[in-house]
């Protein structure tokens, strides 16, 4: 057997494999019978330091091999050693040795990724779960990557249509990276390659895409292969008629408090972008601090938005 016919044995094997759900998921899931609007509020979010306790079961969105509803996305696709996996029109990259997990005898619904060996009904390692949001009852805010309350290592979700995507690793920048590339099929997945680096400005901190450069989110047009900007009150803007007159990015004292991050058609923002402002309290979880956020998917929007922080 060749190395190609090799390789094609073990992808159609992983493919055999069913699963549902996995991390914290299984204490926060309950069952509902409400109909979720698509357009919702992403991220009102107090990131306080209380808001800590996600168990969540992060499973990724795809299978191994082709089943109903579940495929092997081709495109975009990720780099190695990474790969890209699709549930229900909905994709993440994960990493390539994580395989679909058979949790046919678990406890949970949803659908779970991990390593080759990983036990698919406990949460003590690394993997991946996506679930339906209406089934599902989170302990955190999205977009808060914090440690793990089950098992070791971080945690966290974000949202992407009617699913959640949930994430448990050792590592916290792989666990971000992750949950940045979650995404509706359609989109393309943010670059986050280059890791995240913080900003701040006047007690608040945030963590941004490290390809993203400090400038005003309305003369975004200058240099349109920046992919974002972070803009604070003492930026120079140039004064330029981009069209739509938002960029991607961050600006730091910006936005109405009640103007959460959502889906946006039209101007003045990118058509289909997620924008909108994030919230954080001081040590006694008073609101102290707002940011506006405008990324290109709701997974990133609401990365960015859970780490406001004071400092």
């Amino acid at each position: 057997m060749n190395d190609f016919e090799t390789r094609l044995t073990e992808a159609l094997a992983d493919g055999a494999q069913q699963a549902p759900d996995i991390d914290g998921l299984a204490a926060g899931a309950r069952r509902r019978s409400r109909t979720r609007r698509r357009n919702r509020m992403a991220v009102g979010i107090s990131v306080v330091v209380a808001a800590i306790a996600v168990p969540v079961g992060v499973l990724a969105m795809n299978s191994d091999g082709p089943t109903e509803g579940n495929r092997v996305a081709t495109d975009p696709p990720a780099p190695a050693p990474w790969r890209t996996v699709e549930h229900h029109g909905v994709l993440v990259d994960i990493p390539s040795g994580w395989v679909r997990l058979d949790t046919s005898t678990c406890v949970f619904d949803g659908t779970r990724y991990g390593p080759r060996e990983s036990d698919p009904c406990t949460f003590d390692h690394d993997g991946l779960v996506v679930a339906d949001s209406a089934e599902t009852e989170p302990y955190r805010p999205p977009g808060v990557v914090g440690k793990a309350t089950m098992g070791v290592g971080w945690t966290g979700f974000v949202n992407a249509g009617d699913s959640i995507v949930s994430v448990q690793t050792g590592d916290r920048e792989e666990a971000r990276r992750i949950l940045g590339t979650v995404r509706e099929d359609g989109q393309e997945a943010p670059d986050l390659s280059a890791g995240w680096r913080t900003e701040s400005y006047e007690g608040l901190s945030v963590d941004v895409p490290a390809s993203w450069q400090r400038g005003g989110l309305s003369a975004w047009c200058l240099d349109e292969t920046v992919d974002g900007w972070v803009e604070t009150p003492e930026t120079i803007v140039p004064m330029i008629a981009c069209e739509p007159s938002t960029g991607y990015g961050v600006r730091f004292s910006s936005g109405e408090r009640g103007d959460f991050i959502r889906e946006r058609h039209g101007s003045p923002y990118p058509e289909g972008s997620w924008a909108g402002v994030a919230i954080t309290g001081d040590e006694t979880g008073i609101p102290s601090g707002v940011i506006q956020v405008v990324a290109p998917t709701q997974a990133l929007a609401e990365l960015i938005g859970g780490s406001l922080r004071a400092e």
